[in-house]
């Protein structure tokens, strides 16, 4: 059985030579100003949590690939729209869900 810790599903994916990857960023002026005005809307924002400010921002020709961990559907949503408004042509919402981020601590005794 394997354990929820290991998300070798995850890793399979990422191991697959057509994942984009923080590498995968493009260096064209263009790009690298929409990744920051992207990063920008997410760190200037005070309802996003930590892992949400953490996400990759991925620009390639226009088209931006969002990956990681974040606490809510909300912040996947609002990501996703930041980068729209952004000027991304289009978007690659790969944000999951951190289902641990959303359990409450167990009471210490």
């Amino acid at each position: 059985i394997a354990s929820e810790a290991n998300k070798t599903g995850r890793n399979d994916r990422d191991r697959d030579s057509n994942a984009v990857m923080p590498l995968n960023q493009s260096n064209s002026p263009n790009d690298i100003e929409l990744t920051q005005k992207i990063r920008s809307g997410i760190t200037s924002d005070g309802a996003m949590s930590v892992q949400a400010r953490n996400v990759k921002v991925i620009s390639r020709d226009g088209f931006v690939t969002l990956r990681g961990p974040v606490e809510t559907q909300q912040e996947k949503a609002s990501i996703e729209a930041l980068a729209k408004n952004a000027g991304a042509t289009r978007v690659d919402n790969q944000l999951e869900i951190d289902r641990d981020a959303n359990q409450a601590p167990a009471e210490e005794y």
